[in-house]
């Protein structure tokens, strides 16, 4: 199940990316997911101008990958461009929402998927902060302390939520 689907969604998704109906353009977003970031670039970079703001955000949030170490020379000055904008519009959004957690741990996968560690943690403390009893905060930010070794902490965060 590791694998990426076979050719034949690789045709769907690539038919429903430019599909009229909104809905069908999201849910190839989603199917994209399973395939790599370069993939997933051929597939729906152009919706990164959508229309519709869902759309262009969550295209975004698909492509953020593209923004780090191994892919940036791939990328054309608009392409970053039109991708960074993306992005903020991406925080944006979640800002709207920054009165309850999830905003703030979506900015902070969002900052992981980057490597901006220092930045996932202060979102994930925003959102601990600011919703308590958001479970997903705690285990990702214990995620986040065992993938930089500090293992001890990361269980302290675990005990705490369970607390």
């Amino acid at each position: 199940m590791r694998e990426p689907p076979g050719n034949n969604a690789l045709v769907a998704i690539a038919r429903a990316v430019k599909d009229v109906e909104p809905l069908k353009r999201s849910a190839a977003i989603n199917a994209g997911a399973a395939y790599p970031v370069v993939d997933r670039w051929r597939l729906y970079n152009h919706l990164l101008e959508d229309q519709h703001k869902s759309i262009r955000i969550k295209a975004a949030r698909g492509l953020a990958a593209m923004l780090i170490a191994a892919f940036p020379n791939e990328l054309a000055k608009a392409d970053k461009q039109r991708l960074s904008t993306g992005l903020a519009e991406y925080r944006q959004t979640q800002m709207y929402n920054a009165e309850r957690g999830y905003a703030h741990t979506n900015l902070g996968l969002l900052a992981l998927e980057l490597k901006d560690f220092k930045q996932a943690k202060v979102h994930y403390l925003d959102a601990i902060n600011i919703e308590p009893i958001f479970m997903p905060a705690y285990i990702n930010l214990a995620d986040l302390y065992r993938q930089q070794g500090n293992e001890t902490k990361g269980q302290e965060m675990l005990k705490q939520e369970i607390g």
